[in-house]
């Protein structure tokens, strides 16, 4: 991935006022690249059942801050891709991809859209980060390993190399994936967990080692 360009003449705008946008706002500041950094919040609901009012809201803050990037600051991966969907269906937003200054990102890697890299997470070689997806503090996906669209590794969560992550899946605080794991779709690894084995689609799974514990659905919550 090559160095982030530092353009003071763009605004981000920053969907969210929660705990998760505060720190992509604090290391999109730090890294020096935006004019200004702004969080609003747009609720899916309202994009919903009141597509014109959102697109107007989306429309004017674009006329006031062009030229402009938007990220969605939401660390609930169903949410978060739920809100990036609607979003899109009323207005083409430019999404940003933000990384801390102090994160650690190869250079062959490759990171979508809509994505943030959180200080000292490490993203490895020939690594490939789908849209909208988090790679949270001391968090590291080491090589030729991918994520898919809107999963997350949380603080501390470490995998071995060439680890593929479904989307919307959840890698818990501190979890261990040994090398060559499969995770499939919307499944949620527990905090502290060691997946020796691949785990299958919308399950939760934690333990030393991992083990399946329970299936869910795939809005359930588990922040």
């Amino acid at each position: 991935m090559r160095k982030q360009k530092r353009s003071k003449e763009k605004h981000l705008v920053i969907v969210g006022k929660g705990g998760h946008a505060a720190v992509i706002a604090d290391a999109a500041a730090l890294s020096g690249i935006y004019a200004t950094i702004t969080q609003m919040e747009i609720d899916a609901q309202l994009i919903e059942q009141h597509p014109e009012q959102a697109a107007q809201m989306i429309t004017e803050w674009q006329a006031r801050h062009a030229p402009c990037a938007w990220i969605v600051g939401i660390g609930d991966n169903y949410r978060r891709a739920h809100l990036m969907t609607q979003i899109e269906k009323i207005y083409a937003v430019e999404w940003a991809t933000v990384c801390h200054p102090n994160s650690v990102v190869a250079a062959s890697a490759h990171i979508d859209a809509g994505s943030f890299v959180a200080a000292m997470a490490v993203v490895g070689v020939r690594c490939r980060i789908g849209r909208g997806c988090i790679v949270n503090h001391h968090a590291s996906l080491d090589h030729d390993s991918q994520m898919e669209a809107y999963s997350s590794l949380a603080p501390g969560a470490i995998t071995g190399g060439q680890v593929h992550i479904g989307s919307r899946s959840a890698i818990g605080l501190g979890a261990r994936l040994i090398h060559r794991i499969t995770i499939g779709n919307d499944t949620v690894v527990g905090a502290g967990a060691l997946v020796l084995t691949s785990l299958p689609a919308g399950v939760v799974a934690y333990g030393v080692p991992a083990q399946i514990m329970r299936t869910r659905k795939i809005d359930e919550p588990y922040l």
